[in-house]
């Protein structure tokens, strides 16, 4: 026998009135965070399980990792100390600052009072016929202005000289972290991997992330952030066994952006 209307609009009522306290229930920081913690830590012990690995520098044990969630958006897992070497250093910025212009002009102006002085005494030669005497002061002037000169190119060598080296040494030290920065990132790839597998494996625990939201893991690698998101339905969907690993790690989002 059907049932009568009024019974299916109360059952509508209660399935409705439901729904609204699931919509409005307040959000459990304290829950949240607790999911988001653990989380963490299961990440940290992912980086610490393989560090026999011989593919692996140890330097990524020692990594930090911090979250946010978004509601909305999902939540981000930041991946920090590295250990992946800052930005090189601008060669062209390792330039000592040489005021030739002001040294010139002291020059300049010393020959211009020479100039003076050798009239002068030129003058007083002819006033009073002391040539010797003259002939003195006009060589003791000249020798000034070249122990001027000599001093002014001696200084400016050894501030090229000084710059060069320090262009050198600086030139060395970012190949250093060039080299560094190459092995780091050819091993990233297979840390990301790792973190990868461990979020289809525990990602379901995050229950305050929707299923149409990201979990986000955000690579700090030193001036550049490498970003791997995952959907939370795929999480899902391979724990249904809908994808299977393989094409779980596929259907990653992976991709780069410029950081600090």
């Amino acid at each position: 026998m059907n049932r009568p209307w009024y019974v299916i609009i109360v059952f509508l009522l209660m399935g409705l009135t439901s729904w609204a306290q699931g919509a409005n229930a307040p959000f459990d920081m304290a829950k949240s965070e607790k999911e988001l913690e653990i989380m963490r830590g299961i990440f940290k012990t992912t980086l610490s399980l393989n560090s026999e690995d011989s593919q692996r520098d140890p330097i990524f044990n020692f990594a930090d990792i911090r979250f946010l969630y978004l509601p909305g958006q999902g939540v981000n897992f930041y991946v920090q100390n590295l250990g992946f070497p800052p930005p090189g250093i601008n060669l062209d910025a390792i330039r000592i600052q040489v005021d030739e212009a002001a040294m010139k002009a002291n020059l300049e102006m010393m020959e211009e009072n020479l100039k003076r002085v050798q009239e002068k005494l030129k003058q007083k030669e002819l006033d009073t016929g002391e040539q010797d005497s003259v002939r003195k002061s006009i060589e003791e002037a000249n020798a000034e202005v070249r122990r001027e000169k000599e001093a002014f190119e001696a200084q400016r060598a050894k501030m090229m000289e000084q710059q060069k080296e320090a262009q050198q040494r600086i030139q060395a030290q970012n190949a250093k972290m060039e080299k560094q920065r190459k092995d780091r990132r050819q091993k990233l790839p297979g840390i990301k991997d790792s973190l990868i597998e461990t979020i289809a494996n525990y990602g379901d625990s995050l229950t305050v992330v929707k299923p149409d939201e990201y979990v986000n893991l955000i690579f700090d690698t030193g001036g550049q952030y490498e970003v791997v998101s995952i959907q939370k339905s795929w999480i899902r969907d391979y724990k249904a066994g809908k994808l299977t690993l393989d094409a779980f790690k596929g259907k990653a989002i992976q991709y780069s952006m410029k950081g600090r």
